[in-house]
C-alpha cells in the first residue's frame, strides 16, 4: 500500500488514491478493468500481522497503530542512538558529490525526489 502510494493524505484525513491503486491491479495482473469505489461502496478493512526477514532473523513487526510495521524491540538509550545514528547516516548519504539532497525515492513510480 505504500510502496506504490496507494493511500495518501487529504484534508479530511486519508484516501485511497484509485489512480495508483487502479495501476499497481493492472500492472500486478489482478484486474482486467479499472476497480470502481464510490462514496457509498462497502469497505471491508482488517489487521495484518507483519514479518521481516533481515537476511538471518525474522523479526516481528508491531501491528498496533502508533509502532505499525516497527521491529518488536525494547526500546533501550542503546537502541534509540543506533536508530538516531542510522537515521543520520542514511540521510547524510542522500546527499550527492554535487550537494543535492534526495529527499525520497518512489519505487513505483521509479523515480526520485
Amino acid at each position: 500500500m505504500n510502496g506504490n502510494a496507494m493511500i495518501q493524505p487529504k484534508d479530511e484525513g486519508i484516501a485511497l488514491n484509485l489512480e495508483n491503486l487502479n495501476r499497481y491491479l493492472v500492472q500486478a495482473n489482478k484486474v482486467h478493468g479499472k476497480l470502481q469505489i464510490e462514496a457509498d461502496s462497502e469497505i471491508i478493512t482488517f489487521d495484518t500481522f507483519g514479518y521481516y526477514f533481515d537476511g538471518d532473523d525474522v523479526l516481528e513487526l508491531h501491528s498496533d497503530n502508533l509502532n505499525n510495521g516497527r521491529r518488536i524491540t525494547e526500546l533501550t538509550v542503546t537502541e534509540i542512538m543506533g536508530i538516531i545514528q542510522r537515521a543520520g547516516a542514511y540521510l547524510a548519504d542522500q546527499v550527492g558529490v554535487d550537494g543535492e539532497f534526495i529527499y525520497g525515492y518512489f519505487a513505483c513510480f521509479d523515480k526520485k525526489n
